[in-house]
């Protein structure tokens, strides 16, 4: 069995969805069936037309190698402005500042 957890960090996650063919992934407990937050399949799963998700929970659909990636949404990069200003972002932090207690409590 192979067991895989591919996240993939997107600025509008909906814009690649948008792009390609997927089947979003479903959670199941004892009461619901829900669409997983961000797995989705872009290969053939068994699909439920009613839900529009995967008939399988994603825990099951792994075990039966069935390969789920997590587009994530993450906003941060929607404030960088180019190469330069996404550089400067990953320098290393100011430690220093976790001595002061007023930008601590912030």
């Amino acid at each position: 069995m192979i067991q895989s957890d591919i996240d993939i960090d997107f600025g509008d996650r909906d814009k690649i969805l948008s792009l390609i063919r997927h089947i979003p992934a479903s959670m199941r407990d004892d009461k619901s069936v829900k669409k997983h937050p961000t797995g989705v399949y872009i290969t053939e799963v068994p699909y439920d037309p009613v839900t529009s998700l995967c008939a399988l929970d994603y825990k099951e659909a792994e075990q039966r190698n069935y390969f789920k990636l997590d587009l994530l949404n993450v906003g941060i990069y929607q404030g960088v402005r180019d190469e330069i200003h996404l550089i400067e972002l990953m320098g290393d932090p100011n430690w220093e500042r976790l001595k002061e207690k007023e930008f601590v409590e912030k």
